[in-house]
This record gives C-alpha cells, sequence and structure tokens, in this order.
C-alpha cells in the first residue's frame, strides 16, 4: 500500500523558545519548545526528568491555547499550494496524517498525576482541554 503523509504542525505555533535556566557540569535545565522545564543529564541520552507543565490551572490552558489554533496557517508544510492540495484530492494513495491522542496532549499539556486528578477536581478544565 502506498501512502501520502500529511505533514501538519500540530504543536504550539509559535513554538516556546528553548530557554537554558541553570546549567552546571552534570545538568541542564531548561524549558523546550513545547513549553516543559526539564533537567537532562549532560553526559548522557537519558530520558530527561519533567519539572513542571505549561498548563497548571485555566488561566494558564487559557493563554497557551492560542498557540494551537487550528486555522493558524503556519501549520501547513512549507510547500503547500493549491495544486498540492488537489493532488491529495485526487490522488489514489492512502492520505496519513499523524495526531496525538486526547489524552496524550492533555497529558503533554499539564502532567499525569495533574491531569488525572483534574478530571475529579476541575473536570470542565479537563473537557475544555479534550475538546479543542
Amino acid at each position: 500500500m502506498i501512502r501520502a503523509w500529511i505533514p501538519l504542525d500540530l504543536g504550539p505555533v509559535p513554538r516556546f523558545v528553548r530557554r537554558t535556566l541553570d546549567e552546571d557540569e552534570r545538568y541542564e535545565i531548561f524549558i523546550d519548545w513545547s513549553g516543559i522545564k526539564m533537567k537532562r543529564l549532560k553526559t548522557s541520552t537519558s530520558m530527561p526528568m519533567f519539572l513542571e507543565f505549561p498548563v497548571k490551572n485555566r488561566e494558564y490552558w487559557e493563554r497557551i491555547k492560542e498557540r494551537y489554533d487550528p486555522d493558524d496557517l503556519r501549520r501547513l508544510p512549507l510547500a503547500w499550494s493549491n495544486e498540492l492540495s488537489e493532488y491529495y484530492a485526487m490522488t489514489d494513495k492512502v492520505l496519513a496524517l499523524s495526531v496525538t491522542g486526547f489524552f496524550s496532549y492533555a497529558r503533554n499539556t499539564m502532567r499525569l498525576d495533574k491531569l488525572l486528578v483534574s478530571f475529579y477536581r476541575e473536570p470542565d478544565l479537563v473537557s475544555d482541554i479534550m475538546e479543542f
């Protein structure tokens, strides 16, 4: 089966600016492109320690969701054109789009334990995030 991938950018637009907050000979603490504060071991390729996530409550969510505007044209590939759109409409190839599931998206913006507690304490916030 021949597939054609549609390379849409589903992350935050604009990206967060990667910033180093603290650093020593062993560790770096930084904010990554998705707004997550992490601590990484500089001498290895191990998984970083996740310290803070961008959504802490509804106020933070209201600020960050502007970065997930589905109509933002920056989500389209640089080579997007009417010709490419017509090709996708006419091709017999299977079109594929890689997306993050609604639970993963909420987990990646809030942190797993905070998300699970929020199902009980802030169900309207969780619903808004997952419906967005």
